[in-house]
């Protein structure tokens, strides 16, 4: 059996938004790195076929990696986002019942 009280603890309003910044900071961090690891400097990686020298760092096509890791927190901070509307819906429709 499924503890129902246990169940509702991970929705949380605290719960959710540890959820959402830890989930945001990720996201925004991933995305920092593939931006400047890659998407800035692409058509100087393609035009070198390999690699480009930029500020005496070399960057290569392997910057897109970056971008796996940011996907994985754009979606889960979405996740988390729905979660704490559909908690704040819940809860307004719960006031407005006890009124």
């Amino acid at each position: 059996m499924v503890d129902v009280k246990k169940a509702r603890a991970s929705h949380h309003p605290s719960v959710l938004i540890a959820g959402f910044v830890f989930n945001g900071s990720g996201m925004l961090f991933f995305s920092y790195l593939f931006y400047t690891r890659y998407w800035q400097h692409r058509e100087c990686i393609e035009a070198a076929l390999s690699s480009c020298l930029v500020n005496s760092t070399n960057l290569t096509e392997g910057g897109m990696v970056w971008s796996v890791p940011a996907a994985v927190f754009v979606v889960s901070t979405l996740v988390v986002l729905v979660k704490m509307l559909k908690n704040g819906a819940r809860a307004s429709n719960t006031l407005a019942k006890q009124r």
